[in-house]
């Protein structure tokens, strides 16, 4: 109720609207001589809804189960506005009183709504362990279902009646723990998630105008928006096929200011200049942290990862919630809570209109700063990525046996990415003429010229791959160093500017646009016309290729069963080649030896991932032969034409096409047959 007009615009819109092919713009209302207000509230229940079909299919199954029920569904929006003139009675105020007391000078407008937003999380089915299963007893599947896994006598044969509870790791009875309990009888499943998820806002919104003169008028608007919303599986995409032990909780604030003023220079001539600026903060968090640290779970000094055998110690005080089978899916939140986002920007927007005949003209320029600051969840995780799979040959045969025995398929870890602060600028220019060429003919002309400025990491956390820094056969980290992946440029030390390479000069974008009344009483009618629009990059891209780069302290490895273990000798070749122990000499890659390995002889030795041979985590780089920004041509063509029954026929063609389209590729693929 605060906003007066909104209007989407998705193609053939004018030069003056910028640089995006769908514009939403939205006013608010303004105050008047005299006080308006209003009180509204929206409100949905789930007593006035129907059950949905996935529940309903679920009741068919099992009349019983929670996940058969009717999900809440409550939804209220009370909210309410005001507005008028700014007036201060003299008998109240006295001496300050009498200000605008024609009631033609100043007003204001407040809006105020409330959103409280309840309602039952998309469900999702799956498989978890049963509760015997948890305790080692798997009875429930057929004789011989599961193996003695390696590290014990007999492994690989039959578990006698399937009872795995003496090869039981008691980091594996936690994590498996984690997972929620069965609540559906199923012909293949046994879990549906049955969960609430909220999400609450407050929206205010005030506009304060003053009007100098009749040609002279200021504006300020206001406003500030909170939203808390919790995520039962995890942060915002909700990638967990399980709910979490505890949800993630998002927390956004969002505020802004303008000021505009708007002269008219004379009758055919107006001015108008915006002053803008911007905050949004996003925070992600765990609900209750205690339910996933270390700690608390008592794992604090039995849990090693291969990270916190190095110099960057312990990255995280939680445990893993990136819990990874191929067959039952993902209990899966990506570490690194709590992730934060903060993003600013700041503008300054001139707009000059001339009528001259029947030419309206208008041009006007924009200068924009916009600002960032954030984290990244790690890649690889920083609290640790865990696999698990039936498929390990040193496991049970079962993928939750494989979890509650500690034998794991692959362990990928790193370190906590640091915080970028990002920076740009735009600088924007445009003209345009809507010229009334007949009474039945308009054409619009215009032309946007940008010059915007790439997105630099003000720190110097941009990286560059170059080939020919590459020295073969040097390893991953050159000298061991783990802050100098192999072929990898900084800007931090001075090796590449900021900002990797420089943007286009200019960037200009035409725009034609034209209406044409065919017949007499607008009977037929032909619009069309097109333009060319340019955009940024999507953030992650350099996010990715400078929050997860090594050189800036994200740093990462993967381990499997099959890796050698560095600083460990099994034997020594003729040639003097050392070939060291790999997990599977040693019991299989499991949850006890991850970070530390027992030798034979009893010697305990950390494992440390910046010896490993293959090297860190992926390297993401920027392609300096690459500056151009993303591109889209838009077109289109419509004909109208009135029918009987006061019907109108629209035929139209709207073509969008994008060109530069910011993309990943691998530079080092093995063509297809080169092998042959």
């Amino acid at each position: 109720d605060a906003l007066e007009e909104v209007a989407i615009q998705t193609s053939n819109f004018a030069a003056e609207h910028g640089n995006s092919t769908v514009q939403i713009l939205g006013k608010t209302k303004a105050g008047s001589s005299e006080y308006h207000g209003s009180i509204y509230d929206y409100t949905r229940h789930e007593a006035l809804a129907a059950n949905d079909r996935f529940r309903n299919y679920i009741k068919a199954t099992d009349p019983t189960s929670l996940a058969a029920q009717k999900p809440p569904g409550q939804f209220y929006y009370p909210g309410g506005t005001f507005g008028g003139p700014i007036y201060f009675p003299k008998k109240i105020f006295g001496p300050l009183g009498g200000f605008n007391k024609e009631r033609n000078k100043a007003f204001f407008f407040v809006g105020f709504e409330v959103q409280r937003q309840t309602f039952g999380a998309p469900p999702r089915i799956s498989n978890v362990p049963t509760l015997k299963q948890r305790n080692g007893d798997f009875s429930e599947l057929a004789a011989g279902a599961v193996k003695i896994p390696l590290g014990f006598a007999n492994a690989g044969s039959a578990a006698p009646n399937n009872n795995l509870a003496p090869y039981i790791n008691p980091i594996g009875k936690v994590l498996i723990n984690l997972y929620p309990a069965p609540n559906f009888n199923g012909k293949s499943n046994n879990y549906i998630s049955n969960t609430i998820q909220t999400q609450h806002r407050k929206d205010l919104k005030m506009r304060f105008d003053y009007k100098f003169s009749d040609n002279t008028n200021l504006f300020v608007r206001a406003t500030r928006e909170t939203q808390g919303e919790v995520n039962p599986y995890g942060i915002w995409w909700g990638p967990s096929t399980f709910e979490l032990p505890t949800q993630n909780v998002q927390s956004d604030l969002g505020r802004s200011v303008a000021v505009g003023l708007t002269k008219v220079i004379n009758p055919t001539m107006t001015n108008e200049v915006v002053f803008s600026g911007s905050k949004l903060k996003l925070d992600n968090a765990y609900a209750d942290p205690d339910k996933v640290k270390l700690t608390t779970l008592g794992l604090d000094n039995i849990w090693r990862l291969p990270f916190d055998n190095t110099q960057f110690g312990r990255q995280s005080p939680y445990v893993s919630l990136s819990l990874i089978s191929w067959a039952q899916g993902q209990l899966w939140s990506p570490g690194t809570n709590p992730i934060f986002a903060y993003n600013d920007s700041f503008s300054v927007t001139d707009n000059l209109t001339k009528v001259a005949g029947s030419h309206t003209l208008k041009f006007g320029a924009l200068i924009e700063q916009g600002n960032k600051r954030q984290n990244f969840q790690g890649d690889p995780d920083s609290q640790g990525l865990i696999g698990f799979n039936n498929w390990n040959g040193n496991g049970t045969g079962n993928d939750w046996g494989d979890l509650l025995v500690g034998q794991l398929t692959d362990v990928q870890h790193g370190t906590q990415p640091p915080i970028g602060n990002y920076r740009f600028y735009n600088y924007e220019f445009y003209a345009q003429d809507s010229w009334k060429v007949r009474q039945n003919f308009t054409l619009e002309v215009g032309l946007r010229a940008s010059h915007m400025s790439v997105n630099k990491e003000r720190k110097g956390f941009d990286i560059l791959f170059s080939p020919s820094a590459y020295k073969p056969g040097a390893g991953y980290y050159i000298n061991g160093d783990p802050f100098r992946p192999n072929g990898v440029l900084s800007a931090a030390r001075g090796e590449i500017d900021k900002g990797v390479f420089n943007p286009p000069a200019l960037e200009v974008g035409p725009r034609l646009n034209f209406a044409w009344s065919v017949l007499k009483n607008d009977r037929l009618v032909i619009r069309g016309g097109g333009g060319i629009f340019y955009n940024r990059v999507q953030g992650n891209f350099q996010y990715d290729a400078t929050l997860r780069a090594a050189p800036n302290g994200n740093v990462g490895s993967s381990i499997g069963p099959g890796t050698g273990i560095p600083g460990t000798v099994k034997e020594v070749k003729a040639d003097g080649t050392v070939i060291p122990y790999s997990f599977n000499d040693l019991g299989g890659l499991t949850l006890s030896n991850m970070g530390i390995v027992t030798l034979p002889n009893g010697q305990k030795v950390p494992v440390n991932p910046l010896k490993l041979a293959n090297g860190g985590a992926q390297i993401i780089s920027p392609d300096p032969k690459s500056n151009k920004f993303p591109t889209t041509y838009n077109a289109s063509l419509s004909i109208a034409t009135r029918l009987p029954a006061q019907m109108v026929l629209e035929t139209a063609y709207v073509g969008t096409f994008g060109r530069h389209l910011a993309a990943r590729l691998p530079i080092n693929v093995v063509p297809l047959g080169a092998m042959l």
